[in-house]
Formats: structure tokens, C-alpha cells, sequence
């Protein structure tokens, strides 16, 4: 790997990152639920994370664009790691709930739109696609094993282990960060911008995306704790996701450069949609692994291209703004999502209310395919 060029240095950043959130991060919402609470307290930890994204993104890349894109995502763990360890070492209350949510996703928040930004001024034009499939699978090899070992560590050893290790390895993640420079983004935000021709056409992605990863991450994780097995399953249903889409991450750069974007996108749309409406139909272990292990490739498939023409985009228009008004509709799909989970659960009863959620997410992906041809 050539340090030479920085942003291999936020590969391995996000590497360790990814293992230390993802050792912990699918396991939370199982967490409150097996500490007895109803799963709408669950559903409220993951709806905060569309709503601190659609109502702090902005104050937070105010902060950002004067702060710098590193300094910024160093700082980003003074929210993420209280948030992680309030849940642990008080007792678990809805005001607990609240304030972990909120902390952990502020957060996230400031993460994400850090990272996206940072790949935007690393990456080459060049080598786009090759960059956005090395961004999204090498980091993304440690969500292959953490997820499996924290569902083990938290079945064997208990929750606050679990913690414990998450909250080192996050540390220890920061350290490549100081080797490389900073970089910072004027931000002139403007709420016409939403609403322009240059953002109509790309809003709709943004808000798919959010009912995609809320869909196929945290309620997945869910619906395999309820209905099919233990942590253990959860964990190596989300390790098989991630070496499914680890491993068509590399390939996928490539097949781009042969068969161009759309393509490609088509292609991993249908099938993830296909992988999302059987979500709710598994009925075993085997049966959501080997799912897991479709829907991680059929993603990352329809993923690497839509990240690189993200990137292209940004730097089109402002960079800052850009992944901020993305943060936000994503975090309208969220909320979009996690509000369908609890309303048919309340009308349909649990399992029907998991099935409705799927679809949503199939249903989404089908469209995503039919909205990206409207920004390629």
C-alpha cells in the first residue's frame, strides 16, 4: 500500500474504526430488548439516528468547515464514545436511551460527513471508481469478523466486555489520523440549495440510502434476535453481509471500467431488492446466513458506483454541503423506516411488521435504480 498518497491512511483509519463500532454498534438495540424493554424503546434509539442527522447536520458542518475535516473526525469520538458507555454504566432508563442515542449519533453524524468529505479531496478523478471500491471494502474487512465476535463476546462474557474492547480499539483508530494533513471547506449553505435542479434529482437517493441501511442493519438485527436465534446468529449474519460486500467491493471498481456505472447499478439494485423482500420469510440460521451473504454482494454491487458518482457530485458542487444535505434526507429515511416498523407492529403484529418494513427497503431499491439515471 503506497502511503504515499493519504488517503490510504483513511483506509486504515476506517478499518479500525469499522472493528471497534461494529463490534458493538448492531448489538445495542438487541442490548435494550434483552434487558427487557418493549422493542419501540429499540426502535427509539435507531429512529434518533435519522433525527439527530435531519436536524444537527447542519450546526455540525458549520462546525466542521472551521474545524477541519481530521480534526474534526478526532473530535467526533468525544460524542461517540460517552455515547457508547452511558448505556452500560447507568442504569438503562428511557432518559439513558435518549441520551446515549443522541451522543452516539451526533457523533456518527459528524463521522460521516467528515469521512465523505475527506475521500472527496483524497480520491483521484482518474481512479475514482477503483478508490470508491477500495474505500468500501477495505475498511469494511474488519466488519467481517466484529460482528461475529462481539456476538460472541457479548453471549459469553456480557455487554459491558463487550464495551470495554469497543471503546480501546476506537482509541487506538485515531492514531493514523495524526499522520495526515487537514483539510477544511467553506460552507455556504443555503436551504434554496435543497430545492435546486442540481440537488432534485439526487434527494430521493439520499433518503433511499437511509431506508436501506436502517432496513437491512439494525432491523435485520432485530428480527434475527426475535424470531430466529441469538446474539451469535445476529453477529454472524452481519460478518457474512460484510464479507459479501468486502469481497465485490475490489471486483466491482473494475467491472465498472468495463460495463460503465448504470450497468452495474441496475444490476445490484434488482438483486438487492430481491434480498431485502425475503428478509421477513427466513425461517433459519442457514437460511439468513446465506441471505446475508446475497444481499452483502447484491449491495456493494449497486454501492461502489453510487458512492463514486456521490464523490463526483460533491466535488461539482460544494463539497460540505453536499454530504450534509446528504446526512440529512438519509436521516429522513431512517425515520421513514423505523415509523413504518412501529406502525405496523401496532396494526399487523411483529413478524408482519418486520415483512412491511422489507418491502419498504425492496420497493426503495427498485426506485433508486430508476432515480440514478436521472444523475449519471
Amino acid at each position: 500500500m503506497d502511503f504515499g498518497r493519504e488517503i490510504n491512511l483513511l483506509y486504515i483509519h476506517e478499518l479500525l474504526r469499522n472493528l471497534g463500532i461494529s463490534i458493538i454498534g448492531i448489538f445495542i438495540p438487541v442490548y435494550i430488548v434483552s434487558e427487557g424493554f418493549p422493542i419501540y424503546y429499540a426502535g427509539l434509539f435507531i429512529i434518533l439516528s435519522g433525527t439527530v442527522s435531519l436536524l444537527c447536520s447542519y450546526p455540525l458542518a458549520k462546525f466542521i468547515s472551521g474545524f477541519g475535516f481530521k480534526h474534526s473526525l478526532i473530535a467526533s469520538y468525544l460524542l461517540t464514545i460517552p455515547g457508547l458507555a452511558i448505556i452500560q454504566t447507568v442504569n438503562l432508563s428511557l432518559s439513558v436511551i435518549l441520551v446515549s442515542a443522541v451522543l452516539y449519533n451526533l457523533g456518527r453524524v459528524t463521522h460521516g460527513i467528515c469521512l465523505k468529505s475527506e475521500f472527496a479531496v483524497e480520491s483521484d478523478d482518474d481512479s475514482r471508481d477503483k478508490d470508491s471500491g477500495r474505500m468500501l471494502s477495505i475498511p469494511n474487512i474488519s466488519r467481517v469478523v466484529a460482528p461475529l465476535l462481539g456476538g460472541t463476546i457479548f453471549a459469553v462474557l456480557g455487554f459491558s466486555q463487550l464495551l470495554l474492547i469497543s471503546i480501546t480499539i476506537l482509541a487506538i483508530s485515531i492514531l493514523p489520523l495524526i499522520m495526515t494533513k487537514d483539510h477544511r471547506d467553506p460552507f455556504d449553505y443555503d436551504i434554496k440549495s435543497m430545492i435546486s435542479q442540481d440537488y432534485i434529482s439526487v434527494v430521493p437517493l439520499f433518503t433511499i440510502r437511509g431506508i436501506q441501511s436502517t432496513s437491512g442493519v439494525a432491523i435485520f438485527g432485530l428480527f434475527i434476535y426475535y424470531l430466529i436465534g441469538g446474539t451469535i446468529d445476529v453477529g454472524g449474519a452481519r460478518a457474512l453481509d460484510s464479507l459479501g460486500f468486502t469481497i465485490t467491493g475490489l471486483v466491482t471498481g473494475r467491472l465498472i471500467q468495463k460495463h460503465g456505472r448504470s450497468n452495474i447499478l441496475v444490476l445490484g439494485a434488482i438483486g438487492a431488492a430481491i434480498a431485502h423482500s425475503l428478509r421477513g420469510f427466513v425461517a433459519t440460521p442457514t437460511q439468513v446466513f446465506i441471505l446475508s451473504m446475497t444481499a452483502g454482494i447484491f449491495f456493494q454491487i449497486y454501492h461502489v458506483p453510487l458512492y463514486s458518482r456521490f464523490a463526483e457530485l460533491a466535488e461539482e458542487e460544494d463539497i460540505l454541503e453536499f454530504y450534509t444535505i446528504r446526512r440529512m434526507f438519509s436521516g429522513i429515511g431512517n425515520i421513514l423506516t423505523i415509523l413504518t416498523l412501529i406502525a405496523s407492529y401496532f396494526f399487523l403484529g411483529l413478524s408482519q411488521a418486520f415483512i412491511v418494513t422489507f418491502m419498504l427497503a425492496s420497493f426503495s431499491t427498485l426506485f433508486m435504480a430508476y432515480q440514478y439515471q436521472k444523475i449519471r
